[in-house]
């Protein structure tokens, strides 16, 4: 029997067109919530690399889920996508991501 454990670590406010962009000269903050997830002051590339780097450095994950955010991340614009960025630097690193997007009527940011 195998375990699923849900590890969140996203970032502390909205990051809208950073695509791959790791933060070289600004010091990273992390900030645990009361739900246990892990806000950070940075990119979601920045995140998946301190959740595999630093802050789960002991765990072996099978795969990396990014978003989801809102909008749609179709064609040239998971160029410049934040979410589709993170799941790049997840496989940079050798682990399968998946990166999900939302689109639809109500939702914020989208239409």
């Amino acid at each position: 029997m195998s375990t699923i454990a849900e590890v969140v670590v996203a970032p502390s406010n909205e990051q809208r067109g950073c695509a791959s962009s790791l933060s070289i000269s600004t010091p990273l903050y992390t900030h645990e919530l009361e739900s246990g997830f892990i806000a950070v002051n940075g990119s979601p590339a920045d995140c998946v690399y301190l959740a595999l780097h630093e802050i789960y450095r002991y765990t072996d994950f099978d795969c990396v889920i990014t978003g989801i955010n809102s909008g749609a991340n179709l064609g040239q614009d998971v160029l410049f996508s934040g979410t589709f960025g993170a799941a790049l630097t997840a496989q940079l690193f050798g682990l399968p991501a998946i990166a999900t997007s939302l689109v639809g009527g109500g939702v914020k940011g989208a239409g």
